[in-house]
């Protein structure tokens, strides 16, 4: 092998002189400075840029001599250069640990829907035979009103104490089962029966979303206020409307009254009033006022009872307040739907005389008298003196009984006087020549007033033998005023 060798390449000697091969080693540094994110390449380029090549025009193929073997060596060029796209860096994404939310016990209502949902699902494998003994044949049946239970408990149970559907005065009861629980105070909840979302309040009122508004009302009475008491407006505590029952008196203004106290309200605390929606729980028999009410029955502002109502319109001098509509009939489980119709108040009063007046002089002004009051509201007689305590528009409508006692022409003229002032062209005249007869004069002015107003009628007539006369009646009929004044209201 070694002579063969010597053959092919001369003499070894000859070989260490022609050949001779350097070689050097370029130390590995050791990388110690942090290592930057390695952008991973692929392909052909990827190896290029590994060996240092770079890429240049095509060209032809170059012959390389080796000195010492003397062997033409042939190296590839490359012809065609593909470019590989480079592949985005790795994303690193930092994971997140989430621990688990904990278990929480379990209540006894969810518990028990657990225990219904497990029997159904055993009672269901041990009746797979179509005929089991003792069992009814429609197990399906059976099988859906025990899902339909556990559907409901499970309802319950995501409601919380309190959930439900019905109204919020009522302890609900579930299926007969004595499954029973209350609404508490600040819990919303949907209710299925009205169709709107229940908010319990901390008073134990419920408010209706949508149904129903209510007006916050303190109570500085010194008694409790039951619920279903209609309220009227009677001053402020902190910005909190003061309220006591409403008394519907001749006198009082309408404007004053609030609504009706939808819980019981002890002294010196917060209640709510409805103003619009359903009040339950109350006695809606009418015993309390001596009626007997019915569905659908208005109810009044009582006129004998405060806070109260009726079924009779009242009538004036008396405010008539609709309130309330009758919607159960119940001693205790009652429910009016409250809508009040407040309307303003026009005032009005009837006052009169029996008393003869004749005038002492011809020819002067004389004012005329007054000796009762049939009724009034809101209009003030002092003496033969009228004011108001609203002001508005008023018509005041005057009726004389006059009568002759000789034959002689004469003539009685009567008008007003409003703050000592006559008012224009509100003047009457009557005459007569008959002796012994009787006439009637009748006239009317609409006077605009103020409280600080007042108005007086005044008369004079051409001869004294003319009076305003009050005559006896003929045979037991109603008795003959002298003078009769009607004070009515129009318009505010």
């Amino acid at each position: 092998m070694k002579s063969s060798f010597k053959n092919l390449f001369g003499d070894d000697e000859d070989l260490k002189k022609e050949t001779k091969v350097k070689v050097e080693w370029e130390p590995i540094k050791l990388q110690t400075e942090e290592q930057k994110p390695v952008v991973r390449k692929s392909g052909l380029k990827s190896l290029k840029e590994s060996l240092g090549i770079e890429d240049k025009p095509k060209e032809e193929p170059v012959e390389v001599s080796v000195p010492v073997l003397d062997i033409p060596i042939k190296l590839p060029v490359l012809t065609e250069i593909v470019e590989e796209k480079e592949e985005p860096a790795e994303e690193i994404k930092e994971e997140v640990f989430i621990a688990p939310e904990p278990e929480l016990p379990k209540s006894v209502i969810q518990k028990a829907a657990e225990y219904i949902a497990k029997e159904a699902k055993v009672n269901e494998s041990l009746y797979q035979n179509p005929n089991p003994p003792n069992v009814d044949g429609n197990f399906d049946a059976v099988t859906k009103k025990l899902k339909q239970l556990e559907t409901w408990v499970g309802r319950i149970a995501s409601h919380g104490p309190g959930g439900g559907d019905a109204n919020p005065h009522d302890v609900i009861e579930f299926l007969d089962r004595g499954v029973r629980f209350t609404p508490t105070p600040r819990m919303m909840y949907w209710n299925n029966t009205e169709d709107c979302v229940n908010i319990t309040q901390a008073d134990g009122s419920s408010l209706q979303v949508g149904l129903e508004n209510y007006i916050r009302v303190y109570n500085d009475t010194g008694n409790t206020l039951s619920n279903g008491t209609f309220v009227g407006f009677t001053g402020s505590k902190g910005g909190v409307a003061t309220v006591r029952p409403y008394v519907n008196t001749v006198d009082n203004q309408p404007l004053y009254s609030v609504g009706v106290l939808t819980t019981d309200v002890s002294d010196n605390t917060y209640g709510r009033a409805t103003v619009l929606g359903m009040v339950r729980d109350i006695d809606t028999t009418g015993n309390a006022v001596g009626e007997s009410w019915a569905v659908g029955d208005i109810l009044w502002a009582s006129t004998d009872y405060d806070g109260k109502f009726t079924k009779f319109k009242p009538t004036s001098p008396n405010v008539a307040i609709s309130v309330a509509a009758v919607t159960t009939v119940d001693a205790t489980v009652g429910e009016i739907l409250v809508r009040p119709a407040i309307w303003p108040r026009f005032y009005s009063g009837d006052f009169f005389s029996n008393q003869t007046q004749i005038a002492p002089n011809a020819n002067f002004a004389h004012k005329v008298t007054f000796s009762n009051t049939l009724f009034t509201s809101g209009i003030i007689r002092t003496g033969n003196t009228f004011s108001v305590v609203e002001s508005g528009l008023y018509r005041f409508d005057v009726r004389m009984q006059l009568s002759s006692t000789n034959a002689s022409q004469k003539s009685l003229v009567s008008w007003f006087k409003k703050n000592n002032e006559n008012v224009p062209f509100s003047s009457a005249r009557k005459s007569t020549s008959d002796n012994g007869g009787y006439l009637i004069l009748k006239f009317a002015q609409a006077i605009s007033l103020d409280p600080t107003d007042n108005v007086e009628i005044f008369y004079a007539v051409t001869d004294t033998s003319i009076t305003i006369d009050s005559p006896a009646p003929i045979n037991g009929e109603a008795n003959i005023a002298s003078v009769q004044l009607l004070v009515t209201q129009p318009s505010l």
